[in-house]
């Protein structure tokens, strides 16, 4: 398959070590996923699989905030791994991302993968409910929203641009809202590993878990847990 070569919604198309594609962002001078991983394993392995949301499921409805959704990579593979679960799911997804062009990538882009999960991920988006599935897009800076949110959630997916690119996001005042935003043993999950990171979501209250680095990946990512 040819992708074309200049700017498409405004990202640059980036191939990643497992064969799936993401982008390249002007504005922060940073890719979406590491190449070097791959897109789709990253998001599996930092992501869907620490939050245990395939667990959770099928003991309480599950509430999912998804904080600087980007291109959908998380969602879209969190849906892959659900579709295969039989049943309806009662699942409710929040996503967040001031960027508008990127809810346009993934409404109108056919060669995204898992291709499952970026379809039902663009039917959600649209408004329709798939398998008990329902999710709620906001274009909004995720400080605004976290400000003026209300609503608890079981499991949060923290993934902006890195501390040196997007530092706005990295702080204390962020760490302690998401810590007001989530119910009791929810969970953070982020690539950010870093010492001064933890420190400080500690210091907010959570406790700390270490995701092993993958194969090709710089650094671990953590999980922090809401625990009282």
């Amino acid at each position: 398959m040819n992708l074309p070569a200049t700017l498409y919604y405004g990202k640059k198309l980036v191939y990643s070590a497992d064969g799936s594609i993401t982008f390249y962002s002007l504005e922060y001078n940073e890719g979406y996923r590491a190449k070097s991983v791959g897109a789709f394993t990253e998001s599996l392995h930092k992501f869907i699989i620490p939050s245990g949301v395939k667990e959770l499921i099928k003991k309480k409805s599950v509430a999912l905030l998804d904080l600087c959704t980007g291109a959908g990579y998380n969602l879209a593979v969190l849906l892959s791994e659900l579709l295969e679960i039989k049943g309806k799911h009662d699942i409710f997804i929040v996503t967040v991302d001031k960027d508008e062009k990127l809810k346009k990538i993934i409404d109108n882009t056919l060669f995204l993968w898992p291709r499952e999960g970026f379809k039902t991920l663009k039917l959600l988006i649209n408004g329709y409910n798939i398998k008990g599935i329902t999710l709620c897009s906001h274009i909004i800076d995720v400080r605004t929203f976290l400000n003026n949110c209300t609503f608890l959630f079981d499991i949060i997916f923290f993934d902006p641009f890195s501390k040196k690119n997007n530092h706005e996001l990295w702080n204390m005042s962020i760490y302690k809202k998401l810590y007001e935003v989530l119910l009791k043993n929810g969970r953070v999950l982020t690539y950010a590993s870093s010492r001064y990171v933890i420190r400080d979501f500690e210091t907010v209250g959570f406790k700390h878990f270490k995701i092993p680095k993958l194969q090709y990946s710089f650094s671990d990512s953590s999980v922090f847990i809401k625990s009282d």
